[in-house]
């Protein structure tokens, strides 16, 4: 039995900031196209750099945030 599963997920960031006097809004991909599967009884470990979106998958997996 499947105690975690993803399937396809995204995750984008709208991104505000000044240049110049200008306000200028960019989007940000934390997430792109992320499938897993996660067995009961199974152990999962995340590795990756900084800003690799390990943090916000597991947002994802605790209902924090919700997929886009």
């Amino acid at each position: 039995m499947k105690a975690i599963s993803l399937q396809d997920v995204w995750l984008n960031y709208k991104i505000a900031f000044k240049e110049n006097g200008r306000v200028i809004s960019e989007g940000l991909s934390a997430l792109k196209a992320i499938s897993l599967s996660v067995e009961e009884g199974e152990s999962v470990c995340m590795i990756g750099e900084n800003g690799a979106g390990k943090t916000s998958l597991l947002k994802i997996v605790a209902g924090m945030l919700k997929p886009d």
